[in-house]
């Protein structure tokens, strides 16, 4: 796994995890939407997963950055300062810390 850049990890296969930038997106745009805007894509482009985070969509929260830790966990970063690590395998999101 190597980070690419704050919005974008390679995995080993060659599918990419990426964050999607939907802190400018409209209003009316679904919450879900743009708090669940982390997404893992294969090497031909064809999206593997969508994350899946226990936490509510109301406040419209989207991720911005992801990390790799030295120990090798993908780690993401909500706007309000949460980061969560993530199973590249599944895309699910389990909270770890408040990083602000």
């Amino acid at each position: 796994m190597k980070s690419i850049n704050k919005h974008e990890v390679e995995l080993d296969d060659e599918s990419v995890i990426r964050v999607v930038d939907m802190l400018s997106a409209p209003k009316s745009t679904p919450a879900q939407e743009v708090s669940y805007n982390v997404f893992r894509f294969d090497n031909d482009n064809r999206m593997v997963w969508r994350i899946q985070a226990d936490v509510g969509t109301q406040d419209r929260n989207p991720f911005v950055g992801l990390t790799i830790q030295e120990d090798g966990q993908l780690v993401a970063f909500r706007w309000d300062g949460g980061a969560y690590a993530i199973d590249v395998d599944t895309g699910k999101a389990t909270y770890s810390y408040f990083a602000k």
